[in-house]
């Protein structure tokens, strides 16, 4: 349970910037299966890291550009996460 956060904030960041980074999207619960079971397919994982290896070979070309321009809220925040942490335990 201490790995909420993070998997909430990564997964926060790809759908949010999902478009950007040419990924399918997927849900909380898929991706959440795809990085606790070392078993299972991991090819959700492995679009995820070619999407951000992508991005970072060519970043300074119109990727990196329209993602600096680009503004968003974050779908979690830290006192929510806090408080489901606190409400789980």
């Amino acid at each position: 349970m201490d790995c909420v956060g993070d998997l909430l904030m990564v997964w926060d960041f790809c759908t949010s910037f999902g478009r950007q980074l040419h990924l399918w999207r997927f849900s909380l619960e898929d991706f959440e299966n795809a990085v606790c079971h070392k078993e299972s397919n991991l090819v959700l994982i492995m679009e995820v890291h070619a999407s951000l290896f992508r991005f970072l070979i060519n970043e300074r070309g119109d990727s990196f550009k329209a993602l600096q321009r680009r503004s968003r809220k974050s779908k979690v925040r830290s006192s929510s996460h806090e408080n489901h942490i606190w409400l789980t335990n």
